[in-house]
């Protein structure tokens, strides 16, 4: 079991767990906490995880909205999950049915990014539609839409499979995103003294990081270690100001290098990220100029004709920057982030922002680890 030492613990996990499940627990003793230290996506652990009433409960809090979220969160539950079959030498294989707890994935949103209080994400949503073409998704839609589902003339095993894929049941991972920023959720909040004293801290940590920029003059180039410097002083105030009654605010102070290293830490991923969305869609429009060119100067040399020539470079121009820039932006994400992690898994992490910083030096690291588009 970990220790009960997480930086998610500001939340009072078992106050979260009594407001959104409608219990009234108030014995620390009946939580017993399950995170997996060693579960990373990118640089982030899996926050917290914690099993009561027989419910595993996953709480991950986020600052950016990550569609991919019931994927992460199915990977730390299939790594958890196999983790107490191990430990409880458990048999998968008996012939009697093995019980495991229940479990909830509840992801908290703090982030800038304008959002619905309650956003719900599936896994079924990342399921690709079987056949490569459009004739076999209407075949396969024209039996899933058989009149009360006989699907007739075909084996009952065939109509079981189909209901429960129309359903789409046979992997099902759902994930509950709450936006707990001011003017969100305020029935929750209220209901949730330390979740809403944690919203008020990000705020309050937010409002008063940009405020120490914007002293600077929109202009200023900032480096890495002033904007470290500024963001650590944004969280000793936001604390400062805290109440004296603050539920959170003592754990805040005792553990406050921890948390200012947790929040550095936070914003450089945020960073990360954006760096990953810039370079994707450079390379993007790079690769999409050079096959619109190719492409329009093929069309135009086979339509022989000048009007022809220009039509079609014209056209090539614009369908292939589209698609170039759209394959390009994936591409460029994508090796970023298996660069990043080979250099995680290698322990050259210290070599990141070289990396993110220096062109040549990025594409040689490439060569390094054999990663191309």
């Amino acid at each position: 079991m970990a220790e009960k030492n997480s930086a998610f613990n500001v939340f009072q996990e078992i106050k979260v767990y009594n407001v959104l499940n409608a219990k009234h627990h108030d014995n620390p003793d009946d939580i017993e906490i399950t995170t997996m230290e060693d579960v990373v996506y990118m640089s982030s652990k899996n926050d917290l995880s914690f099993k009561i009433d027989d419910v595993m409960n996953f709480y991950e809090s986020q600052s950016t909205v990550n569609p991919n979220m019931p994927f992460r969160f199915d990977l730390y539950f299939t790594k958890l999950y196999n983790s107490f079959i191990i430990n409880k030498d458990v048999n998968i294989y008996g012939t009697i049915v093995t019980h495991f707890p229940e479990p909830e994935f509840i992801c908290f949103y703090e982030g800038v990014q304008e959002v619905d209080d309650i956003e719900v994400f599936k896994l079924s949503a990342a399921f690709e539609k079987s056949g490569n073409s459009k004739a076999a998704t209407d075949a396969e839609s024209e039996v899933m839409v058989a009149p009360d589902c006989q699907c007739a003339g075909y084996p009952k095993a065939t109509k079981m499979v189909l209901d429960i894929k129309s359903r789409k049941e046979f992997v099902t991972v759902t994930v509950v995103m709450l936006n707990i920023n001011r003017g969100h959720n305020e029935d929750l909040l209220e209901a949730c003294k330390p979740l809403k004293e944690y919203s008020d801290l990000v705020c309050n940590i937010r409002d008063f990081h940009n405020k120490a920029k914007k002293e600077l003059g929109e202009n200023a180039n900032i480096s890495k270690e002033e904007d470290n410097r500024m963001l650590s002083g944004a969280v000793r105030k936001a604390i400062e100001i805290m109440p004296k009654d603050s539920l959170i605010k003592g754990f805040l102070v005792r553990e406050l290098a921890r948390v200012v290293d947790m929040c550095l830490t936070h914003y450089d991923e945020e960073k990360t990220m954006r760096l990953f969305m810039e370079e994707g869609e450079a390379k993007g429009e790079a690769k999409g100029r050079a096959e619109g060119r190719a492409e329009g100067r093929a069309e135009g040399r086979a339509e022989g004709r000048a009007e022809g020539r220009a039509e079609g470079e014209a056209k090539g121009r614009a369908e292939g920057r589209a698609e170039g820039e759209a394959k390009g932006r994936a591409d460029g994400q994508n090796m970023l982030i298996a660069l990043i992690n080979a250099l995680k898994k290698n322990g050259r992490a210290s070599e990141i922002d070289l990396a993110l910083a220096d062109e040549e030096y990025r594409e040689d690291l490439y060569r390094q680890y054999n990663i191309a588009q």
